[in-house]
């Protein structure tokens, strides 16, 4: 009847040309007699099968060699076990648990090697099981029929309906897939429960195609096609005493199975293929239900309904299983470990993008990126120095290392088997590749924060993941079953919306970075400025930093330190190659940082009132905006303006220069620098210590010699100097105002006798000079160099001042005298770098937030349940964090000096051989710099061709003065390795 019904159907759809496989692949074989293969393995399914079963849809095929038949006695045997199964005369509900009793007895003494690989179904359902090897067994195992099932087949038993997708509760007669405690069931429901579906605890009767009754509760179904088996039918017989009826259902279970089976491996191209074209996005993962694909199919000119009932319930299995047994394209998400209504099972198509990772991953993976990845974790994990190693935070930089950590946020929330057999090759060694244990180790090494993929939904795995990888993390993650999911939830990092503004739309000038260059990251920059002019002598200023605090999640291990109080770099490997080098993970620098774009950028600014004919800082304010129009200047173009402006008024004439900056950029550029001028005047008056006098540094050339090199200070280097020593002057003013704990940086001169406000008296060397009386420290200022200190005032004036001291408690009565500012300084520029000055940032957005958005309880309760506490922190916790990074900052400034003295040293030693050599012709002058007044042996003094402090012989009855110039020719003592120079 079947059979016919099918042949019927396909001779009137000739129109259906793209799906004529689809048909041909979906009839059922016509039911014959006793010598029909068909199988019936409901004693022998849990038992152990003597030949290979592949998963493989490459390497399908019919497994027939292993079942032998005999239908005179009604008995199969089993190839590999040695031993013959009568078949029962009656399968009926009153022999049912003896007949599986007695078959499970005797396949224990069954040999286990001759196990067939499929996935163990009573594995922990924390991991998905791949139900593949279920169906795969139940079309490749035959065995033989009971000798009384005919060729007329009961009639009607189907239902004369087309199918439904609905969200109906289960019913007598639908077809369901079920996955109970540990296991995968494909049955036809015998004994609906009672009451409402959602919330029953009556179990289901399902009678399985394994021929086993069992008992299942709603949460337990993951696939419902309702209406299939004629309900009439079922509820007028006997159906425990019917063994027709319940044979042929069976019987039509495994076919359907195999039809499904043959359809989903011919049919790839022709409609899964096109289901995930119309189905995937770019970069979101979208959700939907088992009916969208019945839209979609129908979209090939084909109607669904006219399908015959079962081509329908084929062509959804099919479906069903493809979208189960291939986690590179697909998920399902609804109707596992839930109790939530599942008949309407969700599911998810996964991303272009996450496809072409998964299957990078799972197909393409070579054995060697697998050791380097599991070396590299290992290492870290071990704490011991590795390339990839920085700061303490696990740096992914390689496309390989990138993928796999892809994979493993995958399997987090869709812990697939098939992907789990991957994982366990990666984290062999490392960790047990279960859910839980994965998340804790990406938790542990600070990637599993990265939210630019979509995998961290809440809607994308069921409540036992929930409760197992501690969802509440999760819970400002919006659903994703909008068209722009991507869109709403992970286009930028920012968590901080509520507490932004949009400054007015002008022109905002980024600087180029040249650490962020070096980085190999070219087209970015972490410093930018834009002007308001309010009339024709007044200006507001506003000097923007990257936002990096309000990037990070709750969950990031970064904000984790700021809330625990923990520092980042305690007891964690230090790269000391190079030292300028951000500590935040360099796939978040271009998120982080500003560089030309459409889309607004988020920033921290800061801004102050400028009036052209007052000095005076007024009107300073902070607050995180987000930026429009930013325009990325190249090097030769802000040199232009710089250099222009330094030798000529802005007022002149400017002629044409071969840079594209218009003339009301090369204004604006002017506005800023004749402020920072003005603003390094005012300092230089106030005795500021900084130079621009080259700083020699040691390089190795080709050759494998050693160089000294002299790199000074251009005006990019100035101007980008001078805007964060202003930007700290401000920030350390509007925080003394406000009264907040930051990190508040304060230096004064040492106290010493001629520090007294008398001071000394100075005779110059000149006599056109008079005599004056002046501090040790002001005499070395009274006649400044143009660009800043000479080197020998600069070493003796730092002589002069005592250390930096850091307070969280701001006090308005310090200054700081080694950047001549009249108010406290606090470090805000750099955050991607310097620790310092994120937490500075944090301590800000706190203030910000409580200012802006935290007036009413509700909004304050709005911001915590997202898991943002923005409490700042107070003075002491303030204090305990920064000791903490100070002291490995100061370890890491001691590492960096000790290299350029011995590296320096190392210079002169080769440079020495070199004059021992008698063709060469060498002559060394040193000219020091005494440091401290001796008059006894050595004395100690800075070197200036060499940039290091080094020691100088001090003759018998000779006495040396801070301040005075001598000349070295002569090396009396040279060691590397002890950092150790003595002139004379």
């Amino acid at each position: 009847m079947i059979a016919t019904t099918l042949r019927k159907a396909r001779l009137a759809l000739p129109q259906y040309h793209s799906l004529i496989a689809f048909i041909t692949h979906t009839q059922f074989p016509r039911f014959r007699s006793t010598a029909c293969n068909v199988q019936l393995i409901g004693a022998l399914f849990r038992g152990r099968f003597g030949s290979k079963i592949t998963s493989n849809l490459q390497e399908e095929r019919i497994f027939e060699a292993g079942k032998v038949q005999d239908a005179r006695t009604s008995s199969y045997s089993v190839e590999g076990t040695g031993e013959t199964i009568n078949r029962h005369p009656e399968l009926t509900r009153h022999n049912h648990e003896e007949f599986n009793k007695t078959k499970a007895e005797k396949h224990e003494k069954a040999d286990i090697s001759h196990e067939p690989e499929i996935i163990d179904n009573s594995k922990d359902e924390s991991t998905l099981l791949d139900t593949y090897g279920y169906y795969r067994g139940l079309a490749d195992s035959a065995v033989a029929p009971s000798h009384n099932v005919h060729d007329t087949h009961i009639p009607g038993l189907l239902s004369a309906t087309p199918l439904e997708i609905n969200a109906s509760a289960p019913r007598l007669g639908s077809l369901v897939e079920v996955r109970t405690n540990g296991r995968v069931h494909f049955g036809v429901v015998t004994k609906q429960s009672r009451g409402r579906f959602q919330e029953s605890h009556t179990a289901l009767e399902v009678f399985a195609a394994e021929g086993e009754f069992i008992s299942v509760q709603p949460s337990d179904v993951t696939l419902h096609l309702p209406g299939y088996f004629n309900r009439e039918l079922i509820l007028a017989s006997d159906i425990y005493e019917e063994q027709n009826l319940l044979e042929n259902i069976q019987l039509h279970l495994i076919e359907m199975v195999r039809s499904a089976l043959a359809l989903r491996k011919t049919a790839y191209h022709s409609i899964f293929k096109s289901l995930h074209s119309h189905l995937s996005r770019d970069y979101a993962i979208n959700t939907f239900k088992l009916g969208d694909t019945v839209s979609l199919i129908s979209r090939n000119g084909v109607s669904f309904s006219a399908f015959p009932l079962p081509q329908q319930a084929v062509t959804l299995l099919a479906c069903h299983l493809e979208f189960s047994c291939v986690p590179k394209d697909w998920m399902v998400l609804g109707g596992y470990g839930g109790t939530r209504l599942v008949p309407s099972c969700t599911y998810a198509a996964t991303s272009i993008y996450s496809q072409s990772v998964l299957s990078s991953v799972l197909l393409r993976l070579n054995e060697a990126d697998i050791e380097s990845f599991r070396y590299t974790l290992a290492a870290f994990l071990a704490k011991k120095p590795s390339p990839s190693v920085l700061n303490g935070h696990f740096v992914y930089d390689r496309p390989a290392e990138n993928r796999i950590l892809q994979l493993l946020k995958h399997y987090i929330v869709y812990p697939h088997a098939r992907i789990e057999k991957r994982v366990a090759q990666i984290l062999a060694g490392i960790t047990e590749p279960s859910p839980s244990s994965v998340y804790r180790l990406l938790m542990a090494i600070g990637v599993y924060s990265t939210t630019t993929d979509p995998y961290l939904s809440a809607g994308f795995y069921g409540k036992v993941q929930k409760s197992k990888l501690e969802a509440s993390n999760f819970a400002s993650i919006e659903d994703t079953s909008d068209a722009d999911s991507f869109q709403s939830n992970f286009s930028t990092l920012d968590s901080m919306y509520f507490a932004r503004t949009v400054l007015a739309e002008t022109p905002v000038y980024a600087i180029p970075s040249r650490s962020l260059a070096a980085l190999a990251t070219p087209g970015l920059s972490e410093l930018a400025f834009s002007v308001d002019h309010i009339d024709k002598h007044t200006s507001v200023i506003h000097f923007h930093i990257p936002d990096v605090v309000t990037k990070l999640s709750p969950h990031l291990p970064l904000y984790q330190c700021l809330r625990q109080k923990l520092p980042p770099f305690a007891e964690k490997t230090l790269d000391y190659k190079d030292t300028s080098k951000a500590f935040f993970p360099r796939n978040l620098l271009p998120i982080a940082t500003f560089k030309e774009s459409a889309e607004p950028i988020t920033c921290f600014t800061v801004s102050m009132t400028y009036r052209s004919k007052s000095s005076d800082l007024v009107q300073t304010s902070i607050s995180f905006n987000y930026l429009k129009d930013i325009r990325l200047l190249r090097e030769d173009e802000l040199s232009g303006v710089l250099d222009f402006h330094e030798k000529h008024h802005p007022a002149n004439f400017m002629p044409r220069k071969d840079y594209s900056l218009t003339r009301d950029d090369e204004e604006n550029i002017g506005t800023v620098r004749n402020m920072l001028m003005s603003h390094k005047e005012q300092r230089r008056r106030c005795y500021a210590v900084e130079t621009s006098f080259q700083a020699p540094t040691v390089n190795e050339t080709p050759s494998g010699d050693l160089e000294l090199v002299y790199k000074g200070r251009d005006m990019i280097d100035l101007f980008v100097n001078e805007i964060n020593v202003l930007m700290g002057e401000l920030v350390g003013k509007f925080g003394t105002a406000k009264g907040l704990p930051l990190a508040y940086r304060s230096q004064e001169l040492v106290d010493i006798e001629s520090q007294d406000e008398k001071g000394i008296e100075i005779s110059p060397r000149s006599i056109l000079y008079p005599k004056y009386h002046a501090t040790a420290y002001e005499h070395f200022f009274l006649e400044p160099n143009v660009g800043g200190l000479a080197p020998t005032k600069y070493v003796c004036a730092t002589n002069l001042l005592a250390p930096e001291i850091v307070s969280c408690v701001p006090s308005p009565e310090k200054v700081h005298t080694g950047l001549g500012l009249k108010n406290l300084y606090v470090r805000i520029h750099c955050p991607l770098s310097d620790f310092e000055a994120m937490l500075n940032q944090y301590q800000l957005l706190s203030h910000c937030i409580r200012e802006s958005y935290c007036q009413t309880a509700v909004k304050r309760r709005h911001i915590l349940l997202r898991g943002y506490d923005v409490n700042a922190l107070t003075a002491l916790e303030l204090h305990g964090v920064y000791k903490s990074v100070a002291a490995a900052e100061m370890s890491r400034a001691v590492v960096r000096q000790n290299m350029h003295t011995y590296w320096t040293l190392r210079y002169l030693e080769q440079e020495l051989r070199r004059e021992a050599d008698p063709a060469q012709d060498y002559t060394f002058i040193f000219k020091c710099v005494v440091l401290q007044s001796s008059s006894t042996s050595p004395a100690k003094a800075y070197c200036m061709e060499l940039g290091i402090d080094v020691d100088v012989v001090v003759k018998p009855g000779e006495s040396m003065t801070i301040g005075d110039r001598i000349i070295c020719s002569r090396v009396v003592i040279l060691n590397p390795l002890a950092g150790k120079l003595v002139l004379m």
